[in-house]
């Protein structure tokens, strides 16, 4: 089978395209972060690809006539004939925008967490024209009406994560411009956190906030996870989780979070009642506790949460999901 892979971004990409290329057969072509073979992005290695010639020559083709538009909103009859499936990220207008050349194909949209009611009418046309729906969770983040046609998660690959450590009694928060963002990552609570609790907090847009520690590489974002006794999650709205939680747990790192994030999650179906606070002052005690626990106890929970991952998350268990839905 073959694959044109449109995406929006790179994190989520990285792990699929992996994915699909474990799978006997699938060629995939992404139109993202990872086109040219092996070339690494800004945050993740290069993916080796192998592209049949007429692919390149009919992308290239698209490349000299977009006449300064997105590439991804005029495909060609020229390229899509050389694909079994076409599968979107999250973008509507890849879709509505290349509706008459899509007509009659295999065509899926992939859901990335980041649809409110005001995306319903997206849902809705796409639906009409005959794409196929896959969501990466059970939550819906409003009273969504229209029906998936799959619920297929990311993936991680569990021999990506070293095995957490710990021993660096501070919280580690990796989250992008938190500080500008508070209704979507819940700032307002971590900055009442920080005030009591040693931390450091990693990711893009943060220059200026309080114990922002700039961007890490993937490699020493690792070696973090690895290595903090902690990690306080705040969420993103209006995700019912992100890759953030997903590889804290793939990695064990122990995660502090709330019963209620302010939007529908599955933070609860996820996480011990021990990790869960009510509110800002149980945030401070659960996290100073952490910070303290005996190392046998933090060893289980760490334990607890790589387990919940490979259950959720696992490439092989999410990579058989996508084949029984494509029939490969």
């Amino acid at each position: 089978m073959n694959i044109l892979y449109l995406s929006c971004h790179e994190v989520l990409e990285f792990d699929e395209l992996r994915m699909f290329l474990t799978i006997p057969g699938v060629k995939v072509m992404p139109m993202g972060a990872y086109f040219e073979s092996g070339k690494p992005t800004t945050t993740r290695p290069g993916i080796k690809l192998d592209y049949k010639p007429e692919w390149v020559k009919a992308f290239h083709r698209i490349l000299e006539n977009r006449k300064g538009i997105d590439h991804r909103e005029h495909l060609s009859e020229e390229l899509l004939d050389c694909f079994d499936t076409i599968i979107v990220m999250h973008n509507f207008d890849w879709i509505i925008k290349n509706q008459e050349v899509l007509k009659g194909r295999n065509v899926i949209w992939r859901d990335i967490g980041q649809i409110n009611e005001k995306n319903d009418e997206h849902l809705h046309r796409i639906k009409e024209l005959g794409v196929k729906l896959i969501r990466y969770s059970k939550v819906n983040n409003y009273d969504c009406k229209i029906k998936e046609d799959a619920l297929i998660p990311f993936c991680k690959f569990r021999e990506d994560f070293p095995k957490w450590a710990g021993g660096l009694k501070e919280l580690m928060t990796t989250v992008q411009s938190i500080k500008f963002r508070d209704k979507n990552c819940n700032y307002l609570r971590w900055h009442h956190m920080q005030r009591s609790i040693p931390v450091r907090l990693y990711g893009t847009g943060n220059e200026g906030t309080e114990n922002s520690r700039g961007i890490p590489s993937y490699a020493e974002m690792l070696t973090h996870m690895s290595n903090h006794n902690a990690c306080w999650y705040g969420g993103t709205y209006p995700a019912p989780y992100t890759l953030s939680l997903m590889e804290a747990m793939f990695t064990g790192l122990p995660v502090v979070s709330y019963k209620d994030l302010g939007w529908p999650s599955e933070i609860n179906d996820l996480l011990l009642p021990e990790q869960l606070a009510e509110n800002d002052d149980d945030m401070i005690d659960k996290a100073s506790a952490f910070l303290d626990s005996p190392p046998q106890k933090m060893r289980d929970i760490s334990e607890c949460q790589r387990a919940m991952a490979y259950r959720n998350w696992d490439s092989v268990r999410v990579t058989e999901k996508w084949r029984q839905f494509l029939n490969i």
